[in-house]
């Protein structure tokens, strides 16, 4: 009878440790599961955290990247002398020998010395090639501008000679100058010019602009 109840303890004992074991064991693996389950979602809460600024900042880029800066077209009208009148496009940085060349260039009786082919172009601006003894309108000379000013950057050689105090050498001055130089940002800027002062400027200030 003792042997008997030393052996129910001993059996006892075992299924009691087997109890604990198996319990240990299930608690463990619902840990890990739990853990892994939970080390996958941070995991993925910090992928797509890490995602969003990476789009974030490649869009950010594309925005502040700038397209290159597109010239000005200029239109201008070619009349006169030249052997295809008409309305040409133009480069800001075109002369008015080059255009005159892409026109099919002057005619025979074209009289070239009375304007300045190494000047610039303007936009919306008439250039009369004119022939040789051909007197030009007022009107329609290349620089004449609504208002009755001259523009500085366009007028020819008879076109200067019209402003008061302007005889042919003053305005061959003016012409050298701005073939150097490039147009003139100001009228007052006709002062920089050998032998134009203030004295001379004075007359023709209210005659000429620029543009």
């Amino acid at each position: 009878m003792k042997r008997f109840s030393g052996w129910g303890r001993t059996c006892l004992l075992f299924w009691l440790c087997g109890c604990f074991c198996l319990l240990l064991l299930c608690g463990c693996s619902a840990g890990g599961e739990g853990f892994s389950l939970r080390a996958q979602t941070e995991s993925g809460s910090d992928a797509s955290a890490a995602e969003v600024p990476v789009s974030e900042g490649a869009a950010g880029t594309d925005s502040a990247v700038e397209g290159p800066e597109t010239e000005p077209v200029l239109v201008v009208y070619l009349s006169g002398a030249v052997a295809r009148p008409g309305l040409y496009e133009a480069s800001p940085r075109e002369r008015l020998g080059e255009m005159l060349e892409r026109a099919g260039g002057a005619l025979p009786d074209a009289d070239l010395s009375r304007i300045n082919l190494a000047r610039r172009l303007s936009d919306e601006e008439h250039i009369h090639i004119p022939r040789a003894g051909e007197s030009l309108p007022e009107t329609e000379g290349a620089a004449a501008l609504p208002g009755g000013k001259l523009d500085l950057n366009a007028a020819t050689l008879e076109d200067l000679m019209r402003l008061p105090g302007i005889g042919e050498k003053k305005a061959r001055a003016i012409l050298d100058y701005r073939a150097r130089h490039g147009p003139f940002a100001s009228p007052e800027e006709v002062m920089r010019v050998p032998g134009i002062k203030e004295g001379v400027y004075a007359p023709i200030a209210e005659l000429v602009t620029v543009r």
